[in-house]
């Protein structure tokens, strides 16, 4: 085999691995807890790393787990019935939200198939 040849292919093999750690060690694992404002934790309330298609959900306890792009993501956490929040991730790897829940008055809302409509309006077979 041509020396050069071997040397080539070792040092794009070399370049490949090192591009591929780079990548890798560029993302950073933000974790954290979604409560309330009563301090209980909120199952299922979403974290979206804004404009890009990263996210994830809280667990049982409110957990949650997500590997950012970069110091200047920006998290958006939202949970249904609650205030959603938007926080700079910066240097922090542990992101701990209360969210504030919003009061919705139920008894004049009827929900239908194509949105919402005040119940006096509400007219017509459903």
């Amino acid at each position: 085999m041509n020396p050069k040849l071997t040397f080539s292919r070792c040092f794009t093999l070399i370049l490949l691995v090192l591009f591929a750690s780079f990548k890798v060690q560029s993302q950073t694992l933000i974790t954290g807890v979604v409560t309330d404002e009563k301090n209980q934790p909120l199952q299922s309330a979403t974290i979206n790393e804004k404009g890009t298609g990263n996210s994830t959900t809280t667990n049982e306890s409110g957990n949650f787990q997500l590997s950012v792009r970069d110091a200047k993501a920006v998290l958006l956490i939202s949970a249904v019935g609650h205030s959603p929040k938007s926080v700079t991730v910066g240097q922090q790897k542990v992101i701990n939200v209360s969210l504030v829940t919003v009061n919705l008055d139920m008894d004049e809302v009827v929900v239908v198939g194509y949105g919402t409509q005040k119940k006096a309006t509400n007219t017509g077979a459903q």
